[in-house]
């Protein structure tokens, strides 16, 4: 049985944010794989987690209601990734 390594989970992780950015529609299979990715409890470098806050801030203005997996994978990341003081006020707009 082979193991995911660390550095494929952030470029997996990388990937998914880089997704939802491009203008492209929200995707609950984007966030269902997120989830996964993030339960594995890597340690990720700054910039995916960086990444990570832009993505989730990205839908603070966004009108639609956001399914039940969007928040599930919120809950996963701040749970896992405990927040830094600087990005408290971000998640605070969510």
């Amino acid at each position: 049985m082979r193991h995911v390594t660390l550095q494929h989970v952030c470029v997996c992780v990388c990937l998914c944010v880089c997704v939802t950015q491009a203008d492209m529609e929200y995707c609950g299979t984007t966030s269902f794989f997120m989830r996964v990715l993030l339960d594995k409890k890597y340690a990720l470098p700054y910039r995916v987690i960086d990444g990570l806050v832009d993505h989730f801030v990205r839908f603070a203005d966004d009108e639609r209601t956001m399914p039940v997996v969007w928040h599930q994978t919120l809950l996963c990341f701040v749970q896992r990734y405990k927040v830094r003081e600087a990005d408290k006020q971000a998640y605070l707009c969510v």
